[in-house]
């Protein structure tokens, strides 16, 4: 390679670093309010989880969604994210996905959050029921409304006897872990292993979660099925959009450190061409002297 395209190199990958340490700083800025969100909206769905328990726990309450459903297909609903350039984040989403659809028997769907969900979701062969890309980043719990009906309508149609969430866990700017939950039916085992789960997730100032509080069963008034049909649904929304929370917050945390990895990449490769230049170019510099002497001794 001539000193002429090292150099041009060197000034190609100089602008690809500029254009990577802006991309980690905007993202760095995107985690810090994602994560706020996150934390912030934790212990509300810490409670809503026990709520849910509380009714779960109540035998005699026939509810279409504490039930599992007559159905003979199961549904998961796959959160990932809209943009790439952020590490392996998509990537374990779709490795977790068709790890789920090996164990699972019966035919396996998909409503996919974001565009890569729906990838995913087609790379690993399966049906795509329904794909919303279209969220906002700032996202807000009435954002999601059209989604907790459709799979509301759709579960309680009888065509699926489970609905499942797969997400990414924010543990910290440097951990981010692919899960699979159950959304459906609402079961008394299932709350509980999440609580249990939630109870020693730490926020990010390593300050464990409140303690669950005592699961006796409630009393309904005006009547078991009239507080249900209100009160159930919204709990299951609010635990969907903690899921979506979660998510965005570990990817913009998994695309700050791509991008600075990619920055700090560009810097090393810069170096090293820095140095194969200036080596190159004392090499070059050396030959115009020998073959000046040269000259001058074959005139001399």
């Amino acid at each position: 390679m001539s000193v002429r395209a090292i150099k041009s190199k060197i000034g190609s990958v100089k602008n690809i670093k500029k254009i990577t340490k802006a991309m980690e700083m905007v993202s760095v800025s995107k985690m810090q309010k994602a994560v706020a969100a996150t934390l912030r909206t934790r212990e509300y769905a810490h409670r809503a989880l026990e709520v849910l328990a509380h009714v779960s726990h109540n035998r005699f309450l026939r509810f279409p969604l504490l039930h599992v459903g007559a159905g003979d297909k199961e549904l998961v609903v796959v959160v990932a994210s809209n943009k790439g350039l952020c590490g392996g984040f998509n990537a374990s989403i779709r490795k977790r996905l068709r790890d789920l659809a090996k164990k699972t028997n019966a035919p396996l769907e998909v409503i996919a959050i974001g565009r890569y969900a729906e990838i995913a979701a087609r790379g690993v062969g399966l049906r795509v029921a329904a794909s919303f890309i279209d969220l906002p980043e700032e996202v807000h719990v009435t954002d999601i409304h059209a989604i907790t009906s459709l799979i509301r309508n759709e579960f309680e149609e009888g065509d699926y006897k489970h609905v499942y969430m797969l997400y990414t866990t924010y543990k910290s700017a440097l951990v981010q872990r692919p899960k699979v939950r159950t959304l459906l039916p609402i079961t008394e085992e299932v709350v509980h292993d999440v609580l249990d789960e939630v109870v020693h997730m730490e926020d990010d100032a390593g300050e464990p979660q409140a303690e669950p509080r005592s699961l006796a069963l409630y009393m309904f008034e005006p009547g078991e099925i009239d507080v249900a049909e209100t009160i159930i649904p919204r709990l299951v929304e609010m635990v969907l959009y903690q899921a979506i929370l979660e998510s965005r917050a570990s990817e913009h945390s998994a695309r700050m450190i791509a991008m600075k990895n990619a920055t700090d990449n560009a810097k090393s490769l810069v170096d090293t061409l820095t140095l194969r230049y200036n080596k190159l170019r004392q090499a070059s510099i050396t030959q115009e002297i020998a073959e000046i002497s040269s000259a001058a001794e074959a005139l001399g």
